[in-house]
């Protein structure tokens, strides 16, 4: 193969003509490509998406763009389920303790079957008897016992379960009235607590009885006067011995009826939607600050 310095001789051939050269194309010469164009930036390649790259894309994608799954999911895990905690730390038989209640079933007069009532040995239950309608629910009484149709090992049958309350208004009651609350006649409730005795029958047993006692209320006339009237109650009810773990259920329960009742559920709507908002604006600002 000749090389390239005999090839580059005889590119140049003299021709028969004085002062005329002949020249011939070199075969490499083909194939060379045109100088880049001098823009005075240099040339850059981008590089290929790496797999992080894709997953912050993906990631921030299902951020701003949730699913209709995703949507109920934060409704209920953000706000639903952190505020049905911290109102059932509210509502529960220890609150109503702290604000000089206990969480129990009502007990009415008058009912067409006796009331089961459940107590356990050694145990606390209360009670809450609902004797009528007076003004502003006034009420008093000398006591309330309770009377066992049968005798309790060491402990006979009679139990006072309601303690001596003296009258507490004269000849004119003040009442002050909101609209369509109705104060001027609302329901007369007399609280009842049980001490009962370790030396109960076992679980399952029912005890029969009977809570009598008198009841002094002011109640209100066909002619919009009051009267005070006293009046003698007697209710059935039935004892259930029960567990004491399923005596606190039974609290529990009895508790979130009250607040329903009561409508004091809203209250704790609100401060538990404000503890809720407290605690996670503190959570976003401390992750903030750990972020920097």
């Amino acid at each position: 193969m000749p090389d390239l310095a005999a090839q580059m001789d005889q590119a140049a051939v003299p021709d028969a003509s004085p002062g005329v050269t002949a020249r011939m194309s070199v075969p490499w010469a083909a194939t060379e490509t045109a100088p880049l164009p001098r823009t005075g930036h240099a040339a850059t390649v981008p590089l290929p998406p790496t797999a992080r790259t894709d997953e912050v894309k993906r990631t921030g994608r299902l951020a701003f763009l949730p699913t209709p799954l995703m949507v109920p999911a934060i409704v209920l895990g953000m706000i639903v389920l952190p505020v049905a905690l911290l109102a059932v730390l509210v509502i529960n038989p220890i609150a109503l303790y702290l604000e000089g209640r206990a969480a129990g079933p009502t007990v009415e007069v008058g009912a067409s079957a006796p009331a089961q009532l459940k107590i356990a040995p050694g145990a606390t239950s209360a009670w809450y008897v609902q004797t009528g309608r007076s003004v502003s629910g006034l009420w008093a009484t000398p006591g309330l016992e309770l009377t066992l149709d049968h005798d309790i090992d060491g402990a006979g049958r009679q139990f006072a379960v309601t303690g001596a309350r003296p009258q507490s208004w004269g000849e004119t009651i003040t009442i002050v009235e909101r609209r369509g609350q109705g104060r001027a006649n609302q329901q007369m409730v007399l609280p009842a607590i049980f001490d009962a005795p370790r030396s109960l029958p076992p679980g399952g047993t029912v005890l029969d009885g009977h809570i009598t006692g008198q009841v002094t209320a002011p109640r209100l006339s066909e002619t919009s006067q009051f009267n005070t009237t006293t009046e003698r109650v007697d209710v059935p009810v039935q004892l259930v011995v029960v567990s004491t773990s399923s005596l606190w259920l039974d609290r529990f329960v009895n508790a979130v009826g009250m607040y329903f009742d009561e409508e004091r559920w809203l209250l704790v709507t609100i401060g538990a939607l404000l503890t809720w908002c407290i605690l996670a604006g503190a959570t976003a600002i401390v992750f903030r600050v750990g972020q920097r």
